[in-house]
């Protein structure tokens, strides 16, 4: 059912590193359970949206993808605030500094991502049961911000691997 791509062969990648000292490992796990829960509701949602109905309205469709959207968003902006406060940022900026630039970016596109979430969360409000066509635009909406949000979090792993391997005596 699913089919947008996910990051979790590279959380594994993360696990065979030696994660050492420093507080690292409670933030890796923290890290790993938030974006396993963030994976359920992406199944919800996905689920919601993928629903087949016939006839002229989908009032109960509408209301599933509603739910599911909320309960998403909630998480993404869990995991924005943790990351962002004594996550894994603040441990790839003592270790990297040379990576700043890169976490600045990630998050701005935080925000970036909190914006389209608020702008997805009005037009589902104010959609009307009939109109098909405004359903799907804003299904895709919602897929294409998934995908970003997967490449997003791909980049994140990036730059604790990078870290870690500092952290290692390696480079990157």
């Amino acid at each position: 059912m699913r089919e947008l791509e996910q990051p979790e062969e590279q959380f594994e990648e993360i696990n065979k590193l030696k994660i050492q000292g420093d507080g690292l490992q409670p933030i890796y796990n923290q890290t790993c359970v938030e974006h396993t829960m963030i994976n359920h509701a992406q199944d919800a949602l996905i689920t919601a949206m993928e629903w087949q109905t016939s006839g002229n309205t989908f009032t109960r469709k509408l209301s599933s993808i509603r739910f599911a959207w909320h309960i998403l968003a909630l998480h993404l902006d869990r995991i924005f605030a943790i990351e962002e406060c004594d996550g894994y940022m603040t441990f790839v900026s003592e270790r990297s500094p040379h990576q700043t630039e890169k976490i600045l970016q990630l998050e701005l596109e935080h925000d970036e991502f909190r914006d389209e979430m608020k702008s997805i969360s009005a037009t589902l409000e104010r959609l009307l049961p009939t109109d098909h066509n405004a359903l799907q635009t804003v299904v895709q909406r919602i897929k294409a911000m998934l995908q970003r949000f997967t490449n997003h979090s791909r980049h994140e792993i990036a730059l604790i691997q990078a870290a870690l391997n500092d952290d290692l005596g390696g480079s990157d």
